[in-house]
């Protein structure tokens, strides 16, 4: 549901977001998994960020436009003082 919502065309909500196109849901995925991955395994960043890349064949610069779409798309200013 997240990957599918990060790579809408038509969105429902949150209109203003820039969502990535539906051939980069992949990258999503990997963004993802990342997070999960630090999360669960206290691997470095950029240690995670480096074998996903090179198993999933996805470009670094799409992983980075997923992860900053999730982060406004999960952020709730009225809870967290974001802007």
């Amino acid at each position: 549901a997240v990957i599918a919502d990060a790579t809408n065309t038509d969105p429902k909500s949150q209109k203003e977001l820039q969502r990535l196109p539906p051939s980069k849901a992949s990258a999503v995925d990997v963004a993802l998994r990342l997070a999960a991955q630090s999360m669960l395994k206290k691997a470095t960043g950029e240690e995670a960020l480096r074998e996903a890349l090179q198993e999933d064949a996805v470009l670094g610069e799409d992983v980075a436009t997923a992860c900053r779409y999730l982060a406004a798309r999960l952020c709730a200013p009225r809870d967290m003082g974001a802007p």
